[in-house]
């Protein structure tokens, strides 16, 4: 128990102290690692313990884990689409790459983490609850 309390100190100097935090650590990974239920899989057991430390429920972890895994779903190759919207690109530019489809899609993918960053501070400051009997805070 004494990793997630050390990580908890690092994380909790940062208001909302979930959500950035996990952001920067979801939205920042390369693309070969495992995705969606199989990351959270992962992740959660070290993840919500220490931000249950510093009382930020489970939900608004899960919560803010899957605005930063959605951010980086347009722009990943382990996508099931990746090859297919290259397929569409090499049909209008014949030099384009993998590296033109991620150069394409990395503002695409800024702006989501922004978009999905302002709502979800919008949410945490109302109040709004994430779902029955689930407060934000």
């Amino acid at each position: 128990m004494g990793r997630p309390t050390a990580g908890a100190g690092f994380v909790g100097a940062f208001e909302p102290r979930a959500d950035m935090g996990r952001d920067v650590t979801g939205g920042c990974r390369p693309g070969g690692r495992p995705r969606g239920r199989a990351q959270w899989a992962l992740v959660s057991p070290i993840f919500v313990p220490m931000f249950m430390l510093l009382d930020i429920p489970p939900e608004v972890t899960q919560a803010v884990y899957r605005i930063a895994d959605s951010c980086t779903n347009a722009g990943t190759p382990m996508s099931a689409y990746f090859v297919m919207t290259l397929g569409v690109i090499q049909r209008y530019r014949r030099s384009a790459g993998i590296g033109t489809l991620l150069s394409l899609t990395l503002p695409l993918c800024l702006a989501m983490l922004a978009a999905w960053t302002l709502l979800f501070y919008a949410w945490w400051a109302l109040g709004i609850p994430l779902g029955p009997g689930v407060p934000v805070r």
